[in-house]
């Protein structure tokens, strides 16, 4: 049996693929232990593998620019932030490290690592043990959210980007999220990467104590569209929908008075979605891209409607996310900003249901957490043999 130590930078609570990877790795039979940058602020009681937590609840790894360590509360914090906007690069190279050390002396030994993005690679690179890299999204992408950077901006983030670039070109494994990612990863740095995409594990379900109808005061005679996503950038909220068409929002961010027909419910934990979905009529996953990153994101919400049952209404700008619904006919695609487009696509998703909630349900077997297990099994049998010198 082999120690495989899986390193997130966020509270696992909040990371629900280091959560599956890590539970996949102790099925498979291996030691599994996980170390949490930030608390979860809750227990795993029943969970197969060990937790350790580097930092108390609260505590974060965002700066403004959204990747280097806090180093502190009051006064030092603000203190500190000054410094990152006169010299944004130094202070996050010297964040970065010292927030690497913290970890390093924390870390168990491992047989091998399983790194949950770059911003702790160097605490691996000290074990001088092969590590499989993780890469949740395209981050060389993610600052340019269609604002201006300042010149700190900008510089900082070259010396992110160069950092991963190490990090890439070290690992035993590189690992993402969808086949997009990985071309875009392999475009940008030169090496392939394997695809295990997000998908829901069904048997980590269970039961919620309300529903999203409920939730969102629909009625019984409305067509509920739910969509699971916490608010960011290319998230569109409409400002009309067609009579007796009500959605729901199901995550944070969403601030201030809905438009008519729209319910923000707030969030549901992971793995009570399932069942919160239950009495939708159609999921809707309304994204336009803002980044390089955003067409190369597989996201939750999407495995999400598939473990509920529930067709798409899809954005069609959005190549990972309508590559995998078009393969399986889970929905409709549409341009989530315009109404006229909104509107049409919900007429042929509520014409076409039946066909629809079948091809969702002949797709569920594939597109589940169960299915990618074996992309695990493979990364880290490829893993722990580079470390034997295989």
């Amino acid at each position: 049996m082999s120690r495989v130590v899986s390193l997130t930078p966020a509270a696992l609570a909040r990371d629900s693929r280091t959560l599956k990877e890590a539970t996949t790795i102790a099925r498979l039979g291996h030691e599994s232990v996980v170390v949490e940058a930030q608390g979860s602020g809750r227990a795993f009681a029943d969970a197969p593998f060990r937790l350790l937590t580097l930092r108390s609840v609260g505590e974060s790894l965002a700066d403004e620019a959204g990747s280097a360590p806090t180093v502190g509360r009051g006064g030092v914090l603000r203190i500190a932030q000054l410094l990152g906007r006169l010299f944004g690069p130094l202070y996050f190279l010297a964040s970065w490290v010292a927030f690497n050390v913290t970890t390093a002396r924390r870390l168990p030994a491992a047989d091998l690592y399983w790194l949950h993005g770059y911003e702790q690679a160097l605490a691996v690179w000290l074990r001088r043990t092969p590590y499989v890299y993780d890469a949740h999204d395209l981050y060389a992408a993610l600052p340019f959210d269609g604002r201006r950077l300042r010149l700190g901006e900008r510089l900082t983030h070259r010396l992110r980007e160069r950092i991963e670039r190490r990090c890439i070109a070290r690992a035993a494994v590189r690992v993402t999220t969808s086949a997009a990612m990985a071309r875009a990863y392999e475009r940008r740095f030169g090496h392939p990467f394997r695809v295990i995409r997000n998908a829901q594990d069904t048997r980590l379900a269970q039961p919620s104590p309300k529903t999203v109808r409920a939730a969102a005061g629909a009625g019984p005679d409305d067509f509920l569209l739910a969509m699971v996503a916490q608010r960011k950038p290319g998230t569109i909220v409409p400002a009309e929908l067609p009579d007796g068409v009500r959605l729901a929002f199901v995550g944070d961010g969403y601030a201030g008075d809905p438009p008519p027909g729209v319910a923000f419910v707030g969030s549901v934990p992971p793995e009570q979605i399932g069942a919160f979905l239950a009495d939708a009529d159609a999921a809707a996953l309304l994204y336009v891209p803002v980044t390089e990153n955003s067409p190369t994101q597989l996201v939750n919400g999407l495995f999400h409607a598939v473990a509920a049952g529930l067709p798409l209404l899809y954005p069609a700008r959005m190549d990972a996310i309508r590559e995998v619904c078009e393969e399986h006919g889970l929905g409709v695609a549409v341009e989530p900003e315009d109404p006229a487009s909104l509107a049409a696509g919900i007429a042929a998703l509520r014409a076409g249901l039946d066909r629809y909630r079948a091809a969702v349900a002949a797709a569920a077997p594939q597109l589940s957490w169960e299915r990618e297990e074996a992309a695990v099994a493979d990364a880290l049998t490829a893993g722990l043999a580079a470390g034997r010198g295989g």
